[in-house]
């Protein structure tokens, strides 16, 4: 898990967020705070075998017990962008974890790395 923030310097207001390794690992808290998510891109490109299944939570932190607020599943060896374009409020916190099956308690790590980059403001 490798979490690079870029600041906002006035004239760009957003944030943006990159995991370089996304996993089960909870990837807690990534813009420190309260943040409106306005895109998502997952890179799957290095899993020619296996779905990355995306959660997120509003939570400050998550667990294998924690139900996300949103999930999405991206198909082996592709990226997906995922615009949204009123943004998602996250009124508590932003945090995300990856695993390669649907149930919400699934603690399968991808195989290679998956890449998550997300704006917000």
């Amino acid at each position: 898990m490798a979490v690079s923030v870029t600041p906002n310097d006035g004239d760009f207001p957003a944030v943006i967020v990159k995991e370089a390794s996304a996993s089960t690992v909870t990837s807690a808290d990534v813009f420190d705070g309260p943040k409106s998510v306005y895109s998502i891109t997952v890179n799957n490109a290095a899993n020619a075998g296996s779905f990355a299944v995306v959660r997120l939570y509003n939570s400050l932190t998550a667990t294998t017990a924690s139900v996300p607020d949103m999930k999405f599943s991206v198909k082996q060896a592709l990226t997906r962008d995922i615009i949204i374009n009123d943004g998602i409020a996250f009124a508590t916190g932003v945090s995300f974890r990856c695993t390669t099956g649907q149930p919400d308690s699934n603690a399968a790590n991808p195989g290679s790395a998956v890449i998550i980059t997300s704006v917000g403001s």
